[in-house]
């Protein structure tokens, strides 16, 4: 194992030396997702690359728009109210779908970009008439924008960011009971004063979102815990199964994939499952997805995620908590409060035996999408723990597919 981490950090720290930041839709994602062809060809001999088209800011990155908005309608709330609340609740009904749920409802009015998917197939020994269950074994190539408030103080930045959450709705119901409030002359009464004091409150959480995270790809995040940690997991463990044929699973279809574009709003995941969900994705399909690996006391075994309104398949759960118990791991069992994960839209589209596992700080840590994801803040340790659990997993699914037929 020790030759496979030497070899998945220094895949890590190669591609951030030649791509640097790997924004969705950007030319640096583009020759990452080259490179990991490269490399998925060179260990498993069978590469596919597709490409896609999507909208790139119609998702996380209208975070500041979405902030400078609430700023620009707050100003109106003092003498024009009905402008205030028209704006904000344009502006809400924006950010639940696109922001929170990651729909595409107004992709059509932003910008398009190009990003790639890359996958690879490992069949079983015996090749692929043996196979009765497809695994897709998974991580995000690209990386997210450096995002001030998780740097600067990320004890506090859920806190901050959950504020601006609060005071945008705020907003909306304090401008309701402004205009309505007002008499047939626009008047305000002396009950409708106490609003006026209030809405002052709300704009440290409407800068909170502004500030959500930079533009400037040059200061945006190296992702190598997020998640190049997960693109080497896949890589590690093929060169493992390539080397150690009696460890490649007997009964499942490996499906190797490194998704473009996840920071975007799993619009990579997306893509993948519209374009193959008659094919390489019918049947028997499970999910076991990486996405980030940093902290060998901090491995979470995910149940589910609250915005993208999904609940992971209890059994599957089990069996990975059953894996990580079993290696004596220190592993939070939890529910995902804010984001999503590629395991998320596979699950919504009716793959329930779908999860993600990673190993990093909750909080989250002052790498998470920041300048600051470094290779030099992985703990090595992490990784091998990851392997093991990731290959624990795979004999496990392997062990119930041949039980099922």
């Amino acid at each position: 194992m020790e030759r496979i981490l030497k070899y998945q950090r220094g895949f890590i720290q190669r591609i951030i030396d030649r791509c640097g930041p790997r924004l969705p839709g950007s030319e640096e994602e583009q020759r990452a997702a080259a490179m990991i062809a490269d490399e998925f060809m060179s260990v498993t001999g069978n590469v596919t690359v597709e490409e896609f088209n999507y909208a790139a800011k119609a998702c996380i990155a209208a975070i500041p728009a979405f902030g400078a908005g609430l700023m620009v309608a707050g100003l109106f709330f003092f003498w024009l109210p009905l402008v205030t609340l028209v704006m904000t609740a344009a502006l809400l009904l924006f950010a639940v779908p696109q922001i929170i749920l990651y729909r595409e409802w107004f992709d059509v009015f932003f910008p398009k970009s190009t990003s790639r998917n890359v996958y690879s197939i490992i069949d079983p020994p015996g090749g692929a008439r043996y196979v009765r269950a497809t695994l897709v074994f998974s991580a995000h190539l690209d990386s997210s924008w450096h995002c001030p408030p998780f740097a600067e103080k990320n004890r506090l930045a859920r806190y901050k960011l959950n504020y601006g959450a609060f005071s945008s709705f705020m907003l909306l119901l304090l401008s309701i009971a402004r205009y309505f409030g007002t008499d047939f002359l626009g008047v305000i009464p002396w009950t409708m004063w106490w609003t006026m004091a209030v809405v002052p409150f709300l704009f440290p959480g409407f800068f909170f979102l502004f500030r959500y995270m930079i533009y400037d790809k040059e200061t945006a995040s190296p992702g190598a815990m997020d998640d190049l940690s997960g693109i080497a997991t896949l890589l590690g463990l093929a060169r493992i199964y390539r080397a150690q044929r009696k460890k490649r699973p007997r009964n499942i279809r490996l499906l190797m994939v490194a998704f473009g574009a996840e920071e975007a709003g799993l619009r990579g995941s997306r893509a993948f499952i519209r374009r193959h969900r008659d094919d390489l994705l019918f049947g028997d399909v499970w999910v076991l997805n990486v996405d980030g690996v940093a902290d060998r006391n901090d491995f979470i075994c995910m149940e589910g995620e609250a915005w993208q309104r999904v609940r992971y398949d209890r059994d599957y759960v089990d069996m990975v908590e059953g894996a990580m118990k079993e290696m004596g791991l220190r592993y939070h069992r939890w529910t995902m409060d804010a984001g999503g994960t590629d395991a998320a839209e596979f699950a919504r589209a009716g793959i329930a035996r779908s999860i993600t596992v990673s190993a990093q700080d909750r909080t989250p840590g002052s790498n998470y999408h920041t300048r600051y994801d470094t290779l030099d803040r992985m703990d090595p340790e992490a990784m091998t723990l990851m392997n093991d659990l990731c290959m624990r997993v795979i004999a496990k699914v392997d062990a119930r597919s041949a039980g099922s037929q």
